[in-house]
């Protein structure tokens, strides 16, 4: 489906956003937005640490060798648009600027919930292709690191450069081996062998 360039710019506004600041995005919107709910059962993110560092990612490697990416957005799915604004929408003796006013919230709702799937369509698809370039170093360490190239994994994940950056910059993967700024799996072992070490 084709979108239009205000659609697009916001979907990588989306997407360039770490979990804690598309978190407190949400926050927002809920407060602002009435017609904006969470399902019961799904409550929003509670992992986030103020003091620390708030993966956006994870990755674990299977007994059978396979690596599998999770994307730590779990508590965006029980966002919903509330049916009663919905059912109000249905009715015909509903005020005009009322029903104007629900379906303006219900397009903004809409359009939040489709940024935040192509966030995590776009995150999996970059860490896949992460990952399986760099399973030697999930499985051993920091020496068998490799350099891998933005064009590459654009290439390979089928997205434009821009994009995969904005998707890399700021985030946090967990790994069996810890917690790895994402920059750092691209950069290979002799850039890295002198910084910082994983956060355990």
């Amino acid at each position: 489906m084709s979108m239009g360039s205000s659609e697009l710019n916001y979907h990588l506004e989306i997407i360039r956003l770490p979990t804690v600041a598309l978190w407190y995005l949400v926050q927002q919107s809920i407060q602002d937005n009435p017609v904006l709910e969470v399902l019961s059962g799904d409550p929003l993110y509670n992992l986030l640490d103020p003091d620390g560092i708030t993966p956006d990612a994870s990755v674990m490697l299977t007994t059978s060798g396979d690596c599998t990416v999770r994307i730590l957005d779990d508590w965006a799915q029980g966002l919903r648009i509330d049916s009663r604004y919905t059912e109000l929408l249905d009715r015909q003796d509903i005020d005009p600027k009322k029903r104007a006013y629900i379906q303006r919230k219900c397009q903004a709702s809409r359009r939040l919930f489709d940024a935040i799937a192509a966030r995590h369509g776009v995150l999996t698809q970059v860490i896949q292709v992460i990952a399986h370039h760099q399973k030697a170093f999930l499985e051993a360490g920091d020496e068998f690191l490799q350099v891998l190239s933005l064009s590459l994994i654009a290439k390979e994940a089928q997205l434009r450069e821009t994009t995969v950056r904005m998707t890399v910059e700021g985030k946090w993967l967990q790994v069996p081996r810890g917690l790895f700024a994402l920059p750092h799996l691209l950069k290979g072992f002799e850039a890295v062998k002198n910084g910082p070490p994983p956060l355990n």
